[in-house]
């Protein structure tokens, strides 16, 4: 499944302030990059954090404004990408800029010894991407190798304990809407099969997040 790319620029050595001036340098040194202040300076007003803006060039013309904003205290992440030319942007366009903004990043930090970290997810994502954790895929691989789809109570019990093990996770978060499409996707699920076993997960996971809450 193809999807848009996430990057997250971290360091040791800068604070998310940091990061943000560091990355509006870059786009005022580099080929193919603008930095607008104005526009930086109110976005990051907007978004009472750590925030800057740079522009894409596509020949001499701005393409797309690429947005930054505060992560955690040492991190900012693409909050949005803005296309200057047209309307919007396809996915492989958007993917595109998110590449070409982690490759100025990287050169760029690398050449002023800036010592920033720049993580780009992957464009294709797999069902095996989207399940985090070994525990979690092994319990979701045995309930594939039973009868997943059958609806007996065993293999809901079995769905139910891949869920109580996404559950357990310090990450919280999982991509429910990834998950279902792969399922289509990737296993060739009937649209039917997919949603009710997505909704099964996501009624477990805010069930067991209920429960937690409960006994505080």
């Amino acid at each position: 499944m193809k999807c848009h790319r996430e990057l997250v620029v971290s360091s040791k050595y800068f604070d998310a302030e940091g990061i943000a001036r560091e990355i509006e340098q870059f786009g005022v040194e580099a080929d193919a990059w603008l930095f607008p202040p104005e526009e930086s300076a109110k976005y990051q007003e907007i978004c009472g954090d750590p925030s800057c803006c740079i522009v894409s060039l596509r020949g001499a013309r701005p393409f797309a404004a690429v947005h930054f904003t505060k992560k955690r205290d040492n991190a900012l992440y693409v909050a949005n990408i803005i296309p200057l030319q047209k309307p919007a942007l396809s996915l492989e366009e958007y993917n595109e800029v998110v590449a070409n903004s982690a490759k100025l990043i990287r050169a760029s930090g690398r050449e002023k010894g800036a010592h920033l970290s720049v993580r780009l997810s992957k464009q294709d994502v797999a069902l095996a991407d989207v399940i985090p954790g070994r525990l979690c895929k092994r319990r979701f691989e045995v309930f594939l190798s039973m009868h997943p789809r059958s609806y007996h109570p065993l293999d809901i019990r079995r769905l139910d304990e891949f869920t109580c093990s996404i559950s357990s996770l310090k990450r919280k978060f999982f991509d429910l809407d990834a998950f279902e499409h792969l399922l289509v996707e990737e296993l060739k699920w009937s649209g039917r099969d997919a949603n009710w076993c997505r909704t099964r997960v996501e009624i477990g996971l805010d069930v067991l997040e209920a429960k937690k809450s409960y006994w505080r």
